[in-house]
């Protein structure tokens, strides 16, 4: 990854702007809320980034022809659906990330933690994933 963008990501992820949320680039006020009353994963479910989401954000922000967001997912001009849960291409490319969800760092039984499960199943802060991609970011 390239150091400008990773250093822009990691003081957008300790900036305290970003609302942390799961299983989304970005979700919406009216994303978080479903229309069953007894839903109790939307209700977990807060509004905001994952991590990945941040960086789309942090790139989107300086180059806006990229894409938008579009209720809860990213699209960009060339594509006709979107992008919810990983990296969009065009971000991938505009990092030089390999890949829509790269490791951050390995657990305690030696497999790969990827960024979106490292903010989703593990529960990492912002801040936490910050110091990963800090230590990381020339492999991902």
């Amino acid at each position: 990854m390239i150091k400008y963008w990773a250093d822009k990501w990691i003081s957008a992820l300790r900036s305290g702007e970003f609302a942390q949320s799961t299983g989304r680039l970005y979700r919406s006020e009216e994303s978080s809320v479903c229309s069953d009353p007894a839903c109790e994963t939307c209700k977990m479910t807060p509004a905001g980034y994952c991590c990945l989401g941040v960086l789309t954000e942090v790139v989107r922000r300086e180059m806006p022809a990229v894409g938008e967001w579009s209720e809860d997912r990213f699209s960009t001009p060339d594509d006709k659906w979107g992008y919810s849960d990983f990296t969009p291409l065009v971000i991938q490319r505009i990092t030089d990330m390999g890949n829509s969800d790269p490791g951050l760092y390995k657990d305690e039984h030696g497999d790969a933690v990827t960024c979106s499960s490292a903010n989703d199943t593990y529960g990492k802060t912002f801040a936490e994933i910050a110091d990963y991609v800090e230590a990381n970011y020339k492999d991902m």
